[in-house]
């Protein structure tokens, strides 16, 4: 029944539409024109799209990624690149944060490093991701602590589709909102 918060554009860096809700057409005009994806989740915060306006100056960059994806040499390249740096990070956050850490679980992660990289093909990729995400979820819970909450986290292994408790819930937002983000140059 009226206004409830006003934000200058400037300050803007998406809109995320979380369930049923919805903005005026001339909002979704304004927002394409400055280039601020708006991003669609339903109630349970499974992402459905994105809307964001069209600039020339990516058509550049978008012809660059499909002669890489044509490319079966270099996307298969790009993709280990990619899984290698998904996978150290995992083995990092792990290293950095977990409680009572099995020193195994160190080499665990070099070979997954190693296989990884002798991947010869997308699917062999596919499966040695899988492994190294195995292996990252199998230690997630002695990352989680109760800090200033005063619950114990009930983390037992990665679920979806819909998560079944808590971390799992927090983890798939966290997902749907990363899956809109631009990339990094």
């Amino acid at each position: 029944d009226g206004e409830v918060e006003r934000f200058r554009l400037i300050d803007v860096s998406q809109l995320v539409l979380c369930g049923n809700v919805q903005v005026t057409t001339q909002t979704l005009h304004l927002l394409c024109e400055a280039g601020i994806p708006v991003v669609y989740l339903s109630r349970g915060f499974w992402f459905y799209g994105v809307a964001k306006g069209m600039k020339l100056r990516n058509a550049y960059d978008r012809a660059a990624q499909f002669a890489v994806a044509a490319d079966p040499v270099r996307s298969l390249q790009f993709a280990k690149e990619v899984v290698l740096a998904k996978a150290s990070n995992q083995r990092t956050l792990l290293g950095r944060n977990a409680a009572d850490l099995p020193d195994r679980v160190a080499d665990e992660f070099a070979q997954a490093l190693r296989d990884i990289e002798a991947a010869a093909a997308v699917e062999t990729l596919l499966g040695r991701e899988g492994n190294a995400a195995a292996i990252y979820f199998r230690h997630f819970a002695r990352m989680l602590r109760p800090r200033d909450l005063p619950t114990e986290w009930d983390f037992a292994t990665r679920n979806r589709r819909p998560p079944r408790d808590p971390i799992n819930a927090l983890l798939s937002f966290a997902y749907a909102l990363l899956t809109k983000e631009p990339p990094v140059a």
